[in-house]
């Protein structure tokens, strides 16, 4: 028993695992002779972190990561409360990379897996050839270890971990991604931390509570991760280049033909847009300011506003217009926001990110409000929930190795829809009473390029007001139509196609 132990108040160092902490912890036999805890083998919650500081005197809490193929420890950080986790930095002598599935290097803010590189490098694995070549590979002319482990940079040079990337087990027939039931958990704000595994043929979750909390919607996380990818897309193109920040980010994300795609993108929202007038316009989420940037010399007023920090800073220094006011606020703060001033407002692209569906019921309760009568709220760029499977199932059978069958690709899809982060809606949901909208218009996104958005997303225009008289479209029978004649009609009359 360590309370008995007749060197217990000497001890200066405690070095273990998360776990077993905890039980020293909640066990109160941490002695107060302490003065460093090192701590690896487990993730290191920051809930943890805090009770530790909280309930000793004087201490230093370290992380230390590092997996057995590098020689047990690789990175290091003096953990600080009421901070965010942090495996900290790589010890000397060793190199961190965080890279794309196509092995590309990524920005800070941008997640992939760590690969890790120095002296502490085993050979390999004792007679295991293949998997030696798997795991240990040769990037940029510097031999690696691909760890598995999905992580980020912070903009400070900081590591964060965020599980592995092949935390799964099968159950029922459906792979799942543990680490993510676990991370959705410990968001509710009693729970401290959270272990799943299969017993039985069951999914099991241990919980360990915290004592209680505030709730949070989840827009801070957003907040941190668009102030790193903005402020690491101006970093590489430069402040007097927003233009050119969408393209730079699609790229890490590994999209081809992005200058084109981007422009077109803009262009077809910006020509929607304005097809319903400029006027006096709030945009929600106004990101690097790609619309702003097209349609605020011609309105009577431009007011803006974005959850990103880093985004307005540099809007601020870019648009010295009169009429354009920005604002750093999330999507539903509306203080200071005048009732009936705005014909027009935009909440394009920025949905999909919004924590539920109730979120963006709240930020269309608030953007109606702020209508004109007549006016009307464009919210472009909708995932379709409807066609969020057929989504997945065509990106996972355009790479999926020969021979895959059905069963498999279905079994694939069920987990890309399992693990899917992003808010999608069916245009039906818009049909919901909004005070003040009078009618809801779908509209499918144009463009030339095939890709997600025109395929798979749709704008949505909600009016206030008098509904406005809308002629009925000619229709024609397609039977009636041969291939030469239907592509007569659509270069003569486009835009009468709905």
């Amino acid at each position: 028993d360590l309370r008995e132990h007749s060197h217990r108040d000497k001890i200066t160092l405690i070095n273990t695992v998360p776990s077993a902490i905890t039980e020293l912890l909640d066990a109160e036999l941490i002695p107060a002779s302490v003065k460093v805890i090192n701590l690896a083998g487990e993730a290191l919650t920051a809930n943890l972190v805090d009770r530790l500081y909280e309930s000793t005197s004087g201490v230093k809490v370290y992380d230390l990561y590092g997996p057995s193929e590098d020689t047990t420890y690789s990175t290091y950080a003096l953990r600080q409360p009421n901070a965010p986790a942090t495996i900290g930095r790589p010890i000397s002598n060793t190199k961190a990379f965080i890279v794309s599935p196509q092995g590309k290097l990524l920005p800070p803010g941008v997640s992939g897996e760590l690969l890790l590189g120095g002296a502490g490098l085993a050979r390999g694995y004792l007679n295991r050839p293949e998997l030696t070549a798997e795991k240990f590979i040769t990037f940029e002319g510097t031999r690696l270890y691909r760890t598995g482990d999905r992580a980020r940079f912070f903009d400070n040079g900081d590591l964060q971990f965020l599980g592995r990337l092949d935390h799964q087990i099968k159950l029922r027939g459906y792979r799942i991604e543990l680490g993510e039931i676990e991370s959705l958990l410990e968001k509710h704000p009693s729970i401290e931390q959270a272990v799943t595994h299969v017993h039985d043929g069951k999914l099991v979750a241990y919980l360990r509570q915290n004592g209680g909390g505030e709730a949070t919607d989840g827009t801070g996380l957003w907040q941190d991760q668009w102030d790193l990818l903005y402020k690491s897309a101006i970093e590489q193109t430069g402040s007097d280049k927003l233009d050119r920040l969408d393209s730079v980010i699609a790229g890490w994300a590994g999209v081809e033909n992005l200058d084109a795609q981007v422009t077109e993108w803009i262009d077809t929202t910006v020509d929607r847009i304005r097809s319903y007038g400029t006027g006096s316009i709030f945009e929600i989420g106004c990101g690097t300011g790609q619309i702003l940037a097209k349609l605020a010399a011609e309105s009577e007023c431009y007011w803006a506003a974005d959850i990103s920090k880093v985004a307005i800073d540099a809007l601020e220094k870019n648009h010295p217009l009169p009429q354009v006011k920005l604002f750093h606020r999330p999507a539903d703060d509306f203080s200071g926001i005048p009732d009936g001033k705005f014909d027009t407002v935009i909440i394009n692209s920025v949905a999909q990110y919004f924590p539920d569906a109730g979120y963006l019921s709240r930020v269309l309760a608030g953007a109606a409000k702020a209508l004109k009568p007549g006016g009307r709220i464009f919210l472009g760029d909708i995932q379709s929930n409807a066609l969020l499977a057929t989504h997945h199932a065509s990106a996972l059978q355009e790479h999926a190795p020969a021979g895959t069958t059905c069963g498999v690709l279905r079994e694939k899809v069920a987990q890309r829809i399992a693990q899917e982060t992003e808010l999608s809606l069916d245009p039906a949901w818009f049909e919901q009473t909004v005070p003040g909208i009078s009618f809801v218009e779908t509209q499918l996104r144009r463009g030339k390029v095939v890709n997600e958005t025109t395929v798979y997303h749709y704008d949505v225009i909600l009016h206030s007001g008098t509904p406005a008289t809308r002629a009925i479209p000619e229709a024609t029978e397609w039977k009636n139509l041969n291939l030469e004649q239907l592509e007569a009609m659509l270069m003569e009359r486009p835009e009468a196609v709905r």
